[in-house]
């Protein structure tokens, strides 16, 4: 037995060291800027019934759980608008839209999907001009791209002509027959629905929000609940969000330590940051976000890029939407 478990400690200790020469892997610690995340997130279903004085639709969706739709004056149609028991649909929601904790879930439809027609496809997304994107506009992911062709219709919401000429960095319901089997999927639109709100942009494919959007005044949530904190603010390099660590940090639930000697910043004992300094060290291994400005000291509180929560800490969202700043350490 004793030897049984020598062999087992050996091949961790050896498992640990090759462990330890790939977290050193120069590659592997420097990362790039990830894509933003999807706008939209879909839930289909068959549905089951419809309340017309609460505006709700009840679903069953393809794995047999129920869902709520929640319908407005404000949800798009991008086919048909008339819907009945036994139909089957797709709804689109925002991603990073705070959600009501309750089952069965309750989801507000941004656009509503009914009997499209055969042989059609449909997105629903932010689109972003890429550097070399060769005239077509990507989704967040840049897993599928678009572009406008002689004959494509653009409309908006309501259905009047798109007549403000761009559509980079707006919110797009994007329709299309025929597309190409490479990665990413490439398309000419037959349709495109511009969605309410203003264009954001963002530089290239970087995947950083842009300077056209004033952060000051945003309020900041975490995980759909707003906190109490600094205001973020644009860095100098006009695209990087620059957001307070401490307050975002607590209520992630992560313990934050200040050394005043090194002018370092401890997250739960994983994570060190120092003021001025480009390099992370994470679980031990250091990592840089590339592009993106090093921690700082503003009004005596910690700014971290945005960027810091998905990258460094691997959360599955840290996003500009809807005009707040929203972190998340679940997926919502």
């Amino acid at each position: 037995m004793k030897k049984v478990m020598a062999v087992i400690m050996a091949l961790g200790l050896v498992a640990v060291m090759f462990s330890g020469f790939a977290m050193a892997d120069p590659d592997m610690d420097v990362l790039d800027t990830p894509p933003l995340l999807p706008e939209y997130t879909s839930v289909t279903g068959t549905i089951v019934s419809i309340d017309e004085d609460t505006n709700l639709i009840d679903i069953e969706v393809e794995d047999g759980s129920p869902a709520k739709l929640v319908i407005s004056e404000d949800t798009v149609y991008p086919f048909e608008s008339e819907y009945t028991v036994g139909d089957t649909v797709t709804g689109f929601y925002l991603a990073n839209a705070p959600m009501i904790l309750i089952w069965p879930p309750q989801y507000t439809i941004a656009v509503l999907v009914v009997n499209p027609p055969e042989a059609t496809f449909y997105k629903a997304d932010r689109f972003q001009e890429r550097d070399d994107g060769d005239g077509y506009l990507f989704n967040t992911e840049n897993t599928f791209g678009f572009r406008v062709g002689e004959e494509t219709e653009v409309i908006l919401a309501n259905g009047d002509d798109f007549s403000d000429g761009e559509l980079a960095g707006r919110r797009l319901v994007v329709i299309y027959d025929v597309s190409t089997r490479s990665m990413p999927e490439l398309a000419t639109a037959t349709k495109v629905i511009v969605l309410y709100e203003d264009a954001v942009h963002t530089p290239g494919d970087s995947g950083i929000v842009g300077i056209d959007l004033d952060v000051a005044d945003m309020p900041i949530a975490v995980n759909g609940d707003g906190i109490v904190a600094p205001s973020a603010f644009m860095a100098d390099d006009g695209v990087t969000v620059m957001v307070p660590l401490r307050a975002i940090a607590e209520a992630l639930g992560l313990t934050v330590g200040w050394d005043g000697v090194t002018r370092s910043v401890l997250l739960d004992d994983a994570a060190v940051l120092s003021i001025g300094s480009p390099v992370y060290v994470i679980g031990g291994s250091e990592l840089t976000i590339e592009g993106a400005p090093a921690p700082l000291l503003r009004n005596n509180f910690t700014y971290v890029p945005l960027s810091f929560f998905t990258i460094a800490l691997e959360l599955p969202n840290a996003s500009v939407a809807d005009g707040r700043i929203a972190v998340s350490n679940a997926e919502h």
